[in-house]
C-alpha cells in the first residue's frame, strides 16, 4: 500500500458547469500546502428545474472530485 503525502505545494482550481450549456472556471491558485480550497462562480442566470449542476476540482492537474446535483424548484 502506498500513501501519498498531500501536504505539498500544488496548483489548484475548479470548473463548474450545467447540462444546459453554462460553464465557468475558477481562478488557478498556487498553494504552499494542502488546504481546503474555496472560490466562487456566480451563474447570473436562471436554470430550469431538472438542470444538472456539476463541479470538478483539480489539484496538481489531477481531478479530486466531481459532485453533481439536480436543481429543483
Amino acid at each position: 500500500m502506498s500513501v501519498t503525502n498531500t501536504n505539498q505545494p500544488n496548483r489548484i482550481s475548479a470548473r463548474v458547469w450545467t447540462t444546459n450549456g453554462w460553464s465557468a472556471s475558477t481562478k488557478i491558485e498556487d498553494v504552499a500546502a494542502f488546504r481546503t480550497y474555496r472560490d466562487q462562480a456566480y451563474p447570473q442566470r436562471h436554470f430550469p428545474a431538472g438542470t444538472r449542476l456539476c463541479a470538478e476540482g483539480f489539484r496538481g492537474g489531477s481531478s479530486v472530485g466531481l459532485p453533481c446535483v439536480t436543481l429543483t424548484d
